[in-house]
């Protein structure tokens, strides 16, 4: 398996949990616990330390990602339903629009 990382410090760990409350005084928040593989635990750490984000703002923006795509495939599913499955030649003259 390819390595995403090294496994941060307790105490880097530790300055990462302290710091994910910023909104706490400001909106309502639901605290929850995850588990997940250690290495891509580390990976996701750093890569919020290297948006300059708290691991709250990081974690909250891939549900959020994750959610519009889960929405996007419905709408696209619906669609399917009533006109039929999108064919290539769509596919690509909507890239075309996409591209530019």
């Amino acid at each position: 398996a390819k390595s995403l990382g090294t496994v941060p410090s307790a105490l880097a760990i530790r300055r990462c949990e302290l710091s994910m409350n910023p909104y706490d005084d400001v909106m309502s928040v639901e605290r929850m616990t995850v588990s997940m593989d250690v290495e891509l635990a580390a990976a996701i750490r750093e890569s919020a330390d290297g948006c300059a984000e708290n691991l709250s703002e990081w974690m909250a923006e891939a549900a959020r990602r994750r959610l519009r795509t889960m929405g996007l495939r419905q709408v696209i599913a619906d669609w399917e339903a009533e006109h039929g499955r999108i064919t290539e030649e769509e596919l690509d003259q909507a890239r075309a629009r996409l591209t530019g």
